[in-house]
């Protein structure tokens, strides 16, 4: 639900496609827009043992608590998985939920 590797779904939702209540119901549909993403954050960075980022590209994924809304942002201004452009036309969105590409 968070970072520019998020899932599709919410991806969609971010960039302003319509999402129906046959999307919904799909086994792969993550219900990214009933997480408080900011509570999350707050949670992975108090826990007690730390959770630290071990990966390679932490321009792409979660490192501390404000990066999800920032993510949302880059996304809502147009960007899509690995900062790619996104078209957001009603085929561009089709297009991204028949092949999650």
């Amino acid at each position: 639900c968070c970072g520019l590797q998020m899932s599709r779904w919410e991806r969609l939702r971010l960039h302003g496609c319509s999402i129906t209540e046959e999307d919904k119901a799909r086994p792969d549909y993550v219900q990214c827009n009933h997480v408080n993403k900011t509570q999350v954050e707050l949670k992975m960075a108090n826990n007690p043992g730390g959770i630290k980022y071990k990966g390679i590209s932490p321009e792409y994924t979660w490192t501390k608590v404000g990066d999800c809304e920032s993510f949302d942002r880059k996304v809502v201004s147009g960007l899509d998985f690995n900062e790619r452009k996104f078209n957001t036309s009603a085929e561009a969105c089709n297009k991204l939920k028949k092949n999650g590409k």
